[in-house]
C-alpha cells in the first residue's frame, strides 16, 4: 500500500508541476511496468498534464531530449547516482548520467548539461 500511495503523491506532484510528463522504468522488479504506470496515471490524468509512457528508460530520456525547447529544464528523477537496473531479478549496468550526457551529445546540447547555454 505503502509504494502505490508514493506513485500516486509522484503522479499528483508531476502533475501539478511539470508541463509534460515521461513515465519509464526505474527498478521494477518483478512489477510489470503497467501496473506501476497505473498507479501514477490515477493521479496524474485527472491534473490534465500531457504524457506518455515509454517502458525503455534510455528511450525515455532520449525522447525527452528531443522534445524539449530553448529554456525548457527535464528533470530525470529515480535513480540518482545508481548504476544498475533490476529487472524481473537481474541486475543491468544502467546509468542516468552516462545516458543523458549521450542523448545531450547526440543533439548538440553537451553545453547546456554542463551548465552553460549554448
Amino acid at each position: 500500500e505503502f509504494i502505490r500511495r508514493r506513485r500516486a503523491e509522484l503522479g499528483e506532484t508531476v502533475g501539478k508541476y511539470a508541463d509534460f510528463a515521461i513515465m519509464t522504468a526505474q527498478n521494477p522488479g518483478y512489477e510489470p511496468l503497467e501496473n506501476i504506470f497505473r498507479d501514477i496515471h490515477v493521479t496524474l490524468d485527472p491534473t490534465g498534464t500531457p504524457s506518455a509512457d515509454i517502458p525503455d528508460r534510455a528511450e525515455a530520456i532520449r525522447f525527452a531530449f528531443k522534445m524539449a525547447q530553448k529554456g525548457d529544464y527535464i528533470a530525470v528523477i529515480g535513480k540518482g547516482q545508481e548504476d544498475t537496473e533490476f529487472v524481473n531479478g537481474r541486475y543491468y549496468p544502467f546509468s542516468d548520467k552516462k545516458e543523458i550526457l549521450e542523448a545531450a551529445r547526440e543533439l548538440g546540447w553537451s553545453n547546456t548539461v554542463n551548465g552553460t547555454d549554448n
